[in-house]
């Protein structure tokens, strides 16, 4: 904390500190200040809202692993298109009927707060000083809305003014694929009438592959498809010190690099270990962050990926990959590696049997074939986790 100045002394005195925040933004879905690894994929969206309707990359189709910053690349999406004049319509997996939540909720309040209904009609007037002028509602018959002509006279309204609906759909894995039809539909038959108007879709990259397999979404397939990767050290490394830069505690370059190698290019442990450490140092009174720091805060940091990022992930696994990936962290190498034949011996049966728990755990994107007959976790810390006595998941150490 500093101080900054003050305005006298007694009644009224008014005391301005400058308190220090913390930068890092370690939270889904919260944009975080400094991108990394991220700018092409919006330099261009940005290219495809300035183009013509129908544009390939107003379709955008991003998925990858949990924490990869899925939803924090949605949420900025919606704010470049919002900054253009476009109007962002989210769509929550989470309601029981989206595609009625849309047409009766969602966009027909953008359509009342962009053009607000008269809703009366004067019936007669009396000259001043005899009395005052009457109204009536007025009821005008109206054909039910649907989703695609809700989304038209949301449309003709902005096009007065050059711009577009966006329709952002997060988590797309938990989503009726019935519901996603009707929407996909609904935005293909607008495309085709050349109407400004974009599809933002994230999820788990299981997810996605398997909603795109639909016979209703098609036409989704033919918009460009972004599968997130880890952050490079060198981009990891950039993050936490330019981040850190003006907050009043920066990173050193060794801490950096240290914190950047701890969190092996997730971007949610990288904002995560930058927060940790900031708050280390904060409290220490120190005006940097060193390796201590950063050495200090490791087990915080995986306890709290784990209640974050793996627990989730360990929710929708079967009794028997739960067993598989137990057995996994349990027969790994220095290398973080683990062969199938020590798994079968570990759970005591063929390496034969194993092949359909491996090929769904494979699926799901728990594991990773490494090379042959060899696994890995995909993401980072996931043995730590399992092996810890503060994890909490379904069917841990069932025998």
């Amino acid at each position: 904390m500093k101080f900054i100045g003050f305005i006298g002394w007694g009644i009224g005195t008014v005391v301005t500190m400058a308190v220090a925040k913390n930068p890092f933004r370690p939270a889904f879905g919260i944009v975080p200040q400094v991108w990394a690894g991220r700018q092409a994929i919006l330099d261009s969206y940005m290219a495809a809202l300035d183009s013509f309707p129908g544009d390939q990359g107003r379709t955008l189709v991003i998925s990858g692993l949990r924490g990869i910053g899925k939803t924090a690349l949605v949420t900025e999406l919606e704010e470049i298109a919002s900054q253009a004049g476009w109007i962002p319509i989210r769509v929550h997996t989470t309601d029981r009927n989206p595609v009625e939540t849309l047409v009766s909720s969602t966009i027909a309040n953008k359509i009342h707060q962009i053009d607000p209904p008269a809703g009366r009609r004067i019936t007669g007037a009396t000259i001043a000083g005899l009395g005052g002028i009457t109204t009536e509602q007025t009821q005008t018959q109206q054909p039910q809305p649907t989703l695609n002509s809700s989304l038209r006279e949301l449309s003709d309204l902005l096009a007065l003014h050059g711009t577009g609906i966006v329709i952002s759909i997060d988590e797309v894995q938990h989503i009726d694929p019935e519901e996603m039809a009707i929407i996909a539909t609904a935005y293909q038959d607008l495309i085709r009438d050349g109407v400004d108007i974009s599809l933002v879709v994230a999820g788990l990259s299981h997810g996605v592959d398997s909603l795109l397999h639909h016979p209703g979404t098609t036409f989704i397939r033919r918009g460009v498809r972004v599968e997130l990767q880890p952050l490079s050290h060198q981009e990891s490394v950039d993050t936490l010190i330019i981040t850190a830069a003006k907050s009043g505690i920066a990173f050193s370059q060794p801490a950096a690099e240290a914190a950047a190698a701890f969190a092996k290019g997730h971007p949610y442990l990288v904002q995560l270990t930058g927060s940790l450490a900031w708050g280390q140092a904060k409290r220490a009174g120190k005006d940097h962050i060193d390796v201590e720091e950063v050495d200090a805060i490791n087990h915080v940091a995986i306890n709290s990926l784990g209640t974050q990022v793996h627990q989730p992930e360990l929710k929708y696994l079967t009794r028997s990959e739960t067993q598989f990936i137990e057995a996994m962290a349990a027969v790994m190498d220095e290398n973080s590696q683990a062969e199938l034949s020590a798994i079968a011996q570990r759970l005591g049966k063929q390496v034969t049997s194993l092949s359909d728990v491996r090929a769904r755990l494979l699926i799901k994107e728990v594991v990773a074939a490494t090379a042959w007959g060899k696994l890995s976790f995909r993401l980072p810390y996931f043995k730590e986790y399992l092996e810890s006595s503060q994890s909490n998941y379904p069917f841990k150490n069932f025998s």
